[in-house]
């Protein structure tokens, strides 16, 4: 376990304090959850920057991606029919 000391605002720790008595968590609980918070919430943004500037290959550029799933699915996808 990493041992750590911070400076808080007497604003942000009165903030913390009132939410730590109204829930009985702990500060270190609430530090611990804040941050896993931030993490999982970066790592979203970074996946959604991902996926928005992902472009398709090149030999699918020319290809309108509606018409395409519409077709594949106006086929049977019954298997020796």
């Amino acid at each position: 376990m990493y041992h750590t000391e911070i400076d808080l605002p007497d604003e942000l720790f009165s903030k913390i304090d009132a939410n730590l008595k109204a829930t009985g968590a702990t500060f270190k609980q609430f530090v611990q959850q804040a941050l896993g918070h931030e993490l999982q919430r970066k790592q979203g943004s970074d996946l959604k920057a991902f996926f928005s500037e992902l472009q398709p290959l090149e030999s699918f550029t020319s290809i309108d991606a509606l018409a395409y799933v519409d077709e594949l699915r106006s086929k049977s996808r019954i298997i020796d029919q």
